[in-house]
């Protein structure tokens, strides 16, 4: 395990997609895991496992955990799936898969090499092409990743303003005041100044499943958000 201070800037968004809400903020995921939270914090957490990236409260209700493995023989350590739901939909996960990227809808794999944009109950998925996947929920939250090499990267989260104050997380809280950002799930807050090891024992390991979150994720073939 190893620690790399400084990770780079997101990329430009790509997403275009038809749950447009204002005042949108976007959190970004990419390579051995880099991390901008929706405040705008940068921050790495190398680590093997599932972990909760968001877990929100309110009107919209929205559950995002990933799993992370380790990325061939390195030490470094990459995303491989993303699962999601937001309040009572359908769970949906995205998978980087030995045949390319798949999306399961409660635990079923879906085919999107003839219709391209599929509706189930509370998001759409759409198939952006080049190996890149977008879910839009109705509530307005939306999920984009690309498939790299064996990998998920330039992974982004946008969340508009009605998910403001309501979520906890490795993605932050999200409030426009970015000194909280690194709030462990016990409610300490970690300054942003902290080391990096400082915020991967104190903060990052917080949001582990196997520790301290009430909504796991079943490791199966498929995701379930509990």
């Amino acid at each position: 395990m190893y620690y790399l201070p400084n990770p780079p800037p997101p990329p430009s968004p790509s997403h275009t997609h038809t749950h447009t809400h204002t005042h949108t903020h976007t959190a970004w995921m990419m390579g051995d895991p880099h991390f901008i939270t929706f405040d705008g914090h940068p921050f790495t957490f190398n680590a093997l496992g599932e972990v909760t990236l968001i877990q929100s409260s309110g009107d919209n209700s929205l559950a995002l955990q990933g799993r992370i493995t380790r990325h061939g023989i390195s030490s470094g350590t990459v995303f491989t799936a993303l699962a999601a739901r937001e309040d009572n939909s359908d769970t949906v996960m995205i998978a980087a898969d030995v045949d390319g990227i798949r999306v399961y809808v409660n635990s079923v794999v879906i085919d999107l090499s003839t219709i391209s944009e599929q509706v189930f109950n509370g998001f759409t998925v759409l198939d952006k092409g080049e190996n890149t996947i977008g879910i839009a929920f109705k509530g307005g939250a939306y999920i984009e990743a690309k498939l790299e090499e064996t990998m998920l990267s330039k992974i982004s989260v946008t969340l508009p303003a009605n998910y403001r104050d309501t979520t906890t997380g490795l993605l932050g809280v999200y409030n426009g005041i970015v000194v909280d950002d690194l709030r462990a799930s016990d409610n300490n807050q970690l300054s942003l100044s902290a080391s990096s090891e400082a915020v991967h024992s104190q903060f990052g390991i917080s949001c582990k499943q196997a520790t301290s979150c009430t909504h796991s994720i079943t490791v199966d073939r498929g995701y379930y958000l509990s």
